[in-house]
């Protein structure tokens, strides 16, 4: 701190003038800092404007559930044809463009590895990139 203190000089501590509620412009500190507070506890600490009987007819949809599902083997092949092709493999050598291009053998294996880690919720750690360091 002593260093940027030598090199910027002293922080200045002053404030940008404002204007008060009557519309006189301040420019004593003490003052500045009032005006911010009293603006900020009129916007916070506002009355509600609706009636919460409203919330009562807001209509409800029933919870998706469906996220809890196993991944389907359509749904590994749609994000593997959204992967980008033409970038460098990860730690595991594997391209983006051979899991795209595996055919059914290679979606069928990778569907049932999904499938594992989905139901045992816990990724392998030699799948996490820096299981090598």
């Amino acid at each position: 701190m002593a260093a940027l203190r030598e090199v910027y000089g002293p922080r200045a501590l002053d404030s940008a003038p404002i204007k008060s509620t009557d519309g006189t412009l301040l420019t004593d500190r003490p003052k500045i800092l009032e005006r911010w507070v009293e603006h900020f506890q009129s916007v916070i600490n506002q009355k509600p404007t609706f009636e919460t009987q409203m919330l009562s007819e807001i209509p409800q949809w029933s919870t998706a559930t469906h996220f809890d599902d196993v991944p389907s083997a359509t749904e590994i092949e749609h994000a593997l044809g959204q992967t980008a092709s033409g970038k460098s493999p990860g730690v595991d050598g594997i391209t983006s463009e051979v899991l795209k291009n595996g055919g059914p053998t290679l979606l069928d294996q990778l569907h049932k590895l999904f499938c594992v880690i989905w139901e045992q919720e816990s990724v392998p750690q030699n799948f996490k990139g820096d299981a090598h360091l």
